[in-house]
């Protein structure tokens, strides 16, 4: 029998004890708050900590995930994403008022809470216990620190530790069950051990648990909170500031080090340009991450072994991957090198016309108390072009142009000595749903990375470099090459057809000369459109470009309002949804500016009556949304002209700007003189908010004459950004 198995009498006590909390919806106070800190001494604090598998009542979906067993809450608690991965029904509710650690607010309202029924097994047996739970948002990040005191402790007393993971169950990322008084003692026993001064073993039903002080390596402190979320946590006035159109982020001394020493270190090799990490903290300190991996990677298999197409899919994109020379086997040892183990998963895109998956890597990820590669490497200065700018000048003349870089990251080569940080795991051949799982083999990516921060930013930084390197050659064109990158995307517009020919042309040498091929041409143009046809492109007659339609056979944009309308209406009117729907309206030039800014409007007013997050909206506030939602019915065809200038028009600039109590707003169009006279204007872009009020109150902090000097200022800097981005001359700018 193990150690951790219980015997019959205690396995009888423990079924024999109510698993439920009155099912009555009664009014109560509960409060959670957990605690771990460092002393300067350097003596790390181990809270008691366990993985345990979690279930749903039959048992049919389990998952393994951290817990803490914390006495000082008075409830058990589990989180949303423990209830959306099990499917968890509603056991029932109660209302309750969560007074968080710290916290003298004893004037809380009473929250309803649902409350859901698990079951929970430890590792080391399979015996099943059934708690129920209040379901809340989250716990906490999984940043407390695992026991790791030296093995010849943990011997002398030859135990099954309940933090280890032990068992091929999926793990998922953070803590997701808190277990509090309610449970605390069914689950633990009155047997310890000592296992170093100030460590102490407890026995419970999961394992032994580690707990105490142990004078290792000097840890963080943490403090983390199970809370009822209100509106003084959000920080209201974030969402009326100003925001700052055309203004360069401000670069700080270590991304402009960062940059300098990328670009000094990029080489060539055979034609393609080679790379080196840029570390901000030391490699040396960097965790490898394996268990993490592998324990990522059978959850991977856990979800693609439901669909062999979708799983034979995935393998083939990584034997594809080791056929080009992007993945190689990585060797036994890295002498010298950091070593890092990604894991890894699909993304499905099937709007996508080349590539419907991709695998995508999380260098994000760490095992308890370390850090992750992409926190050891510095996310670089912002090389890419301004998004609005960039549609701008894709905006500025009669012929639009469009590609972009096929497997753009895949095409730089990450130097050999980096390597190692870029390991992951997959099978030596593909897994049969009948056979047991083939052997693991440890390879690794030998290309900038998709899921790595610094990556974006070494594709820029190349692009320049390259570009730069170039222009001696050819010219303006790796100047103009520069402005209309984003990111792998070429976005940008000519004045003629010759023009547009050279540019195709002249791109297409230039950025194959690094291995950068241009691929996906597409045009408004039909001849330019013919010779793209003839050189094997095909062209898509509505494209997306950097996130707004594109209708390139009557050549104007929209947003994108159809795709999510379904979803955007089936919203219930909660403060909550109308975030959700607000973020959900992609408009970076301000098209539906008088649309969206209805919605801020009741966002503003629902913030001032002070109602929960999702407590249902009633009266005004809720017929309110409900006619915004059906409004966007209206705006599924609306559209403007793309193009702003032609070769032989006069083009002036006219702002106007204005103010009323709620919001305050401008808006800029160009009014263009054709040679013969004719007179036609074209909505450039808008920019408007919602005027600002106190925090807590409904009193306006501005007047309307600041108000209106507030919006004459956002015009004026609007005026500057366009007279930057605009890929045409302008003749006079009229306020």
């Amino acid at each position: 029998m193990s150690m951790c198995e219980p015997t019959k009498n205690e396995q009888s006590a423990i079924n024999d004890k109510s698993s439920a909390v009155e099912a009555k919806t009664l009014p109560s106070t509960a409060s959670a708050a957990t605690l771990s800190t460092t002393d300067e001494s350097g003596a790390k604090a181990f809270l008691q900590t366990a993985k345990v598998i979690i279930s749903n009542e039959n048992n049919s979906e389990r998952i393994l995930s951290r817990i803490i067993m914390d006495n000082g809450s008075q409830r058990t608690y589990v989180t949303e994403r423990v209830v959306k991965e099990l499917n968890l029904p509603t056991y029932d509710t109660e209302k309750l008022r969560i007074i968080a650690f710290g916290n003298k607010n004893q004037s809380k309202r009473l929250t309803e809470f649902k409350r859901v029924q698990l079951s929970l097994m430890s590792q080391y047996n399979s015996v099943q216990s059934k708690v129920i739970a209040t379901v809340v948002p989250s716990i906490c990040e999984d940043l407390l620190p695992t026991p790791t005191v030296d093995n010849t402790e943990l011997n002398n007393v030859r135990m099954e530790l309940a933090d280890y993971k032990s068992c091929n169950e999926r793990l998922i990322s953070g803590i997701n069950l808190l277990i509090g008084q309610d449970y605390y003692w069914k689950y633990n026993t009155s047997e310890s051990k000592s296992v170093a001064d100030n460590l102490v073993a407890v026995k419970t039903f999961f394992g032994w648990t580690v707990q105490g002080q142990h004078k290792g390596n000097k840890g963080a402190a943490y403090v983390f909170q199970v809370r009822e979320e209100d509106a003084a946590d959000f920080d209201i006035s974030q969402f009326w500031n100003l925001e700052s159109i055309g203004i360069a982020n401000v670069k700080n001394y270590d991304e402009k080090l960062a940059t300098e020493n990328t670009l000094a270190n990029i080489t060539i090799d055979d034609g393609r340009y080679v790379v080196k990490l840029p570390w901000i903290i030391d490699c040396a300190t960097l965790n490898n991450n394996k268990q993490v991996a592998l324990s990522r990677l059978f959850g991977l298999n856990y979800k693609l072994r439901k669909n062999c197409e979708k799983f034979a899919e995935y393998d083939n994109a990584i034997r594809d991957l080791i056929h080009n020379n992007i993945v190689e086997k990585a060797p036994e040892t890295a002498v010298g090198n950091p070593v890092y183990y990604m894991p890894h998963r699909p993304v499905y895109r099937e709007h996508k016309t080349t590539t419907k998956m991709r695998i995508v890597f999380d260098a994000s990820s760490s095992e308890p108390g370390y850090t992750s590669l992409n926190e050891h490497l510095s996310a670089g200065e912002n090389l890419v072009a301004d998004l609005v700018s960039t549609i701008l000048r894709f905006r500025s003349n009669a012929i639009a142009i469009t590609s972009d870089i096929e497997k753009a990251f895949l095409q730089i080569s990450l130097a050999v000595c980096e390597r190692d940080s870029h390991r992951f795991l997959w099978y030596k051949s593909l897994p049969n749903s009948q056979d047991e799982l083939p052997e693991i083999v440890e390879f690794r990516m030998t290309r900038v990375t998709f899921g790595v921060a610094s990556s974006p930013f070494l594709l820029a930084a190349t692009i320049h470099k390259h570009l730069d390197v170039s222009e001696n050659q050819y010219g303006p064109i790796c100047y103009k090459l520069k402005k209309s990158f984003y990111v792998d995307d070429l976005v940008l517009s000519e004045q003629n057809l010759d023009m547009a020919m050279a540019t195709y042309h002249q791109a297409s040498k230039i950025m194959g000369e690094a291995k950068f091929t241009l691929r996906k041409w597409n045009t408004n143009d039909t001849e330019l459109r013919k010779r793209f046809l003839n050189d094997g492109f095909q062209t898509e007659p509505n494209q997306k470009i950097l996130g707004i339609n594109w209708c390139t056979l009557i050549d104007n944009i929209s947003v994108d309002v159809s795709s999510s309308i379904d979803y955007l209406q089936s919203l219930r009117g909660t403060k909550r949804n109308i975030m959700r729907a607000m973020a959900k309206i992609y408009d970076p030039i301000g098209i539906l500016g008088p649309f969206t800014i209805t919605i801020k409007l009741i966002l503003q007013d629902v913030w001032k009556v002070n109602v929960g997050w999702d407590q249902a909206l009633s009266g005004e506030l809720s017929s309110d949304f409900q006619c915004w939602q059906d409004d966007l019915q209206l705006l599924q065809d609306f559209a403007i002209q793309r193009c702003l200038s032609t070769s032989d028009s006069k083009c002036e600039l006219h702002i106007f700007a204005d103010v009323s109590p709620k919001a305050y707003g401008t808006v800029a169009y160009v009014r263009r003189i054709s040679a013969c006279g004719t007179i036609t204007t074209h909505f450039v872009c808008s920019k408007n908010r919602v005027s600002p009020i106190e925090k807590g109150s409904a009193k306006r902090e501005l007047t309307l004459p600041k108000l209106e000097l507030t919006a004459a200022l956002i015009a004026a800097r609007l005026s500057k950004f366009l007279i930057k981005s605009l890929d045409f001359k302008i003749a006079s700018v009229h306020f």
